[in-house]
């Protein structure tokens, strides 16, 4: 009878341990908290991909998807131009790292 209970027991906790991972990859929230990512990656997402798939979810977000190409574009220009200043010079590790100023960044963004 100690051994139904115990069984029983660590059945429950393993119930409530998968019903945690699976909410955590589910909500978009708790996706991109700490824990959601940690899980993300315990279930074989590596963090590139899920700043990627965030990006993605991001973008299919917004309520006109068109006016964000021609956005990028005006930027990406005036950058090469020299008018609009990053905060720093890119590195290859530096994922999100360079920002352009919050002034160049539209409110529907």
């Amino acid at each position: 009878m100690k051994t139904h209970k115990t069984r029983l027991a660590f059945v429950a906790c393993v119930t409530l341990v998968a019903a945690c991972v699976l909410m955590v990859s589910r909500l978009e929230c708790a996706r991109r908290s700490l824990p959601g990512q940690l899980v993300r990656y315990a279930l074989g997402t590596p963090g590139a991909v899920q700043w990627v798939q965030d990006l993605s979810a991001d973008v299919k977000s917004l309520k006109h998807p068109a006016d964000l190409r021609s956005w990028a574009q005006e930027v990406v220009d005036r950058y090469r131009q020299g008018i609009i200043a990053t905060n720093t010079a890119p590195n290859y590790w530096s994922l999100g790292g360079v920002v352009i100023p919050e002034t160049e960044i539209p409110e529907w963004i």
